[in-house]
């Protein structure tokens, strides 16, 4: 157990390499969850820095980029959890519904500079990664120009709405 009583956090950790190190981390006895009570300040900055705090950067730099050229698209990645609750992942949780905040606000922001922000929830079905992709090349598209604000869920039905 040469993880024993250390926490981790990986994001991407729903399928391929990152959901690969995840379970090899709780196989060396690793904790990825705590409920809120014993969540440490340290472990929700983290959970923040990897997930909220990456997605604000990455639009923040794209949009530098994007604006003086009139054009641009925005597809962050959510969860299914940033449309619910979920015991024990509570800053995961809060992150995601986070991310789902910033996407509406930054298309409201710019939406009539020619920058469209949308977001992508992770797959909770076993959709292809080309039933994914092509939401993706939907919204990064002309036809998808009038599209902004929205919050995709690409999960086979798992989210409500």
């Amino acid at each position: 157990m040469q993880l024993d009583d250390k926490v981790a956090a990986i994001t991407g950790g729903t399928a391929g390499i990152g959901r690969a190190i995840a379970e090899a981390f709780l196989a060396e006895g690793a904790e990825r969850l705590a409920p809120l009570v014993d969540l440490y300040d340290e472990d929700w900055d983290l959970v923040m820095k990897w997930n909220l705090y990456s997605t604000f950067w990455g639009t923040r730099a794209a949009l530098r980029h994007m604006l003086p050229r009139g054009y641009g698209r925005i597809i962050n990645i959510s969860s299914v959890e940033g449309k619910h609750g979920k015991p024990v992942l509570t800053a995961y949780v809060a992150a995601k519904h986070a991310i789902n905040g910033l996407t509406k606000a930054a298309a409201k922001e710019v939406g009539t500079q020619g920058v469209t922000v949308n977001a992508e929830s992770a797959i909770k079905r076993p959709n292809t990664l080309d039933e994914v992709a092509a939401v993706a090349v939907l919204l990064a598209s002309d036809v998808g120009a009038g599209i902004t604000g929205a919050i995709y869920s690409v999960d086979g039905g798992t989210a409500a709405y």
